[in-house]
């Protein structure tokens, strides 16, 4: 499989969408939609950095795994 997403991508989007979760589980949110909505993006970023693959990036054709070229 075809991964998109350097290392650093990967901990900063389970770092985030873990930090959604707990926004979201957490309760304080007194709109359920907007609840609904950062528990959606909490739960797909911690999926795309487990699966080290984005979608959106694939649609986008963006690749942050890319290796450096080295200049002779």
């Amino acid at each position: 499989m075809k991964t998109n997403l350097h290392k650093t991508d990967r901990i900063i989007r389970l770092i985030s969408g873990i930090s959604l979760l707990v926004i979201s589980i957490s309760k304080n949110l007194n709109d359920s939609f907007i609840q609904d909505i950062i528990l959606s993006l909490g739960i797909y970023l911690i999926f795309t950095s487990l699966i080290n693959l984005c979608p959106i990036y694939l649609f986008l054709d963006i690749d942050t795994n890319k290796k450096k070229r080295k200049m002779y």
